[in-house]
């Protein structure tokens, strides 16, 4: 009710998977139905809901049609994201077999805007939702990429996968210098990333933010 009030304009839901006890084993915690109860409140509310999925290794086909269902009726958009290869033993295949599975449904590409970040959309028929897909290595968006880290650390890191920041704690009390060098790390952003150069990467984890 607080979100609703302060009119925020959209929550993304991560939710990797519809059954408990996967749930439990991705995330260590039993909470799946109070996630799916904040998103269903959310919905009704009318703040704009989006659910992301993360394709790893132990994602199946069920998992798809699961949220397939979840969506049948309500107008979320359901976004699956590539497994990011932060490194060389987290390449798969995943998501190109899920679009070639989604081939055989009536799907149409949704060309309209939901939102500003670098999903591409699809509709299905019967559905009142949407299908997104966010590929950093199948579908390279860098050159619409306006995306920067600020690490819990202050610092700045202008893309996910590589390994530059730029500290701007030294001039958290000078407001001219901190957007210097603010605008000096967004003129650093790299054109592009080289996941295909097999290049190992900072773990997510290790990042912060």
């Amino acid at each position: 009710d607080f979100l609703k009030e302060i009119g925020i304009d959209g929550i993304n839901f991560s939710i990797d998977t519809l059954d408990l006890r996967e749930y439990f084993l991705l995330t260590q915690q039993d909470c799946l139905e109070t996630v799916l109860d904040n998103l269903f409140y959310a919905y009704q509310l009318k703040i704009p809901v989006k659910i992301n999925c993360v394709m790893d290794d132990t994602f199946h086909l069920k998992r798809l049609n699961d949220l397939m269902d979840l969506i049948k009726d309500k107008k979320i958009a359901v976004r699956f994201i590539e497994l990011m290869p932060l490194n060389r033993e987290q390449r798969n295949q995943k998501i190109k077999d899920v679009i070639k599975y989604l081939k055989e449904y009536p799907i149409q590409e949704y060309l309209d805007k939901l939102g500003n970040g670098p999903a591409h959309y699809y509709t299905i028929e019967g559905y009142a939702g949407y299908i997104g897909f966010i590929e950093a290595l199948h579908y390279k968006f860098c050159h619409q990429c306006n995306r920067l880290r600020l690490t819990s650390t202050g610092k700045i890191k202008p893309c996910l996968f590589y390994e530059e920041m730029y500290d701007l704690k030294p001039y958290l009390n000078n407001e001219k210098q901190l957007r210097l060098h603010l605008e000096k790390a967004i003129k650093l952003k790299p054109k592009e990333h080289h996941f295909e150069e097999n290049i190992s990467y900072t773990r997510m984890n290790e990042i912060g933010g």
